[in-house]
């Protein structure tokens, strides 16, 4: 089982890691709100001022949909990790058991991880 060490400068590191890890995501969440508002954007205007043919319809199309894939599987992974950081220092924190210490740290670390490859798959597989 991880945790910081039960000292001054472990009280130290485990609020620094988690503030820093915390505006890291939310600087992410910040970006994918502008990217969504341009993709959006580039969207619309491409679509009413260039018609285009079938064929640059169908490629547009395409790279649309993989856009807004890209973007989905970022949003998911976002929130996963920041789950996933919520319950190592804020459930972890709340118990003295150290097997509900472990579920919520060092388990839900390694879930979290595994669920992120899953994530990658679901978005880029040939089905989808």
């Amino acid at each position: 089982m991880w945790a910081f060490s039960k000292t001054p400068c472990g009280h130290i590191l485990s609020v620094v890691d988690f503030y820093g890890v915390l505006i890291v995501s939310i600087l992410i969440l910040l970006f994918d709100c502008i990217t969504i508002i341009c993709l959006r954007a580039k969207h619309a205007s491409v679509k009413s001022h260039n018609p285009g043919t079938t064929h640059t319809n169908v490629a547009r199309q395409r790279r649309q949909k993989m856009e807004s894939r890209f973007f989905k599987q970022a949003l998911c992974e976002n929130a996963l990790f920041i789950f996933q950081h919520v319950s190592f220092y804020r459930i972890g924190s709340l118990t003295e058991n150290h097997w509900a210490k472990f579920v919520a740290g060092t388990l839900l670390w390694e879930l979290c991880h595994a669920l992120d490859g899953i994530i990658v798959a679901v978005f880029h597989s040939r089905i989808s």
